[in-house]
């Protein structure tokens, strides 16, 4: 399944194989995804954002995010968040911002987690390296 530039709620059953969306502005609810699942999306505040997969999930969110973050595999948990409240191998409860959506996602195998601004060193490895810096002395 694949999903781009989805305005209104979306929920699936049941999915088999793997699950893509990117830019889904109305929530998403994903009840159980036989294989993998990725996500890249900006994050509308009081909406809901759920999702189980069997396999692994990645997702990726922009850095004025503002959700809560509950996140569990049964593999390893990398989550990279501004707050991070709770934290083990497997589980991961944390926050962007002030907290107005909710993001829960389980996954079978890993699952990793990045809200843009929260790791200054991934943030750097995704812009151009051609892009001048402002040079404050001219």
């Amino acid at each position: 399944v694949r999903l781009r530039n989805v305005a209104g709620p979306v929920t699936l059953e049941e999915g088999r194989g793997d699950f893509r969306a990117k830019d889904l502005a109305g929530g998403l609810t994903v009840h159980q995804v036989a294989g993998d699942l990725s996500l890249k999306t900006e994050i509308t505040p009081g909406l809901t954002y759920s999702a189980r997969a069997n396999g692994d999930i990645s997702a990726r969110f922009p850095s004025n995010t503002s959700a809560r973050f509950t996140l569990q595999a049964q593999g390893q948990v990398s989550a990279q968040l501004p707050q991070i409240e709770e934290q083990s191998a497997d589980r991961v409860v944390g926050q962007a911002g002030e907290g107005e959506a909710q993001v829960v996602l389980e996954a079978g195998g890993d699952l990793r987690v990045t809200v843009r601004g929260a790791d200054k060193e991934a943030d750097a490895a995704d812009k151009d390296p051609t892009e001048k810096k402002d040079d404050p002395k001219s």
